[in-house]
């Protein structure tokens, strides 16, 4: 799933190979950082239970 607003952009898979292919596509097209995992997004605390494999990715 891939959720853009405004200037952010939020990737989530249970695949990690998936995000990373998204990631170099976006990059080589649009001037970007990687902010890492989502903990915050809209002034909401992101949180995991650690038996669900989740992988978020933030961009800005």
């Amino acid at each position: 799933m891939l959720l853009v607003y405004v200037d952010e952009i939020v990737i989530t898979s249970s695949d990690q190979e998936g995000i990373t292919t998204i990631k170099e596509l976006l990059h080589k097209t649009f001037h970007m950082k990687d902010l890492g995992h989502l903990t915050y997004f809209l002034g909401l605390e992101v949180q995991f239970p650690e038996k669900k494999k989740r992988h978020l990715c933030r961009l800005a």
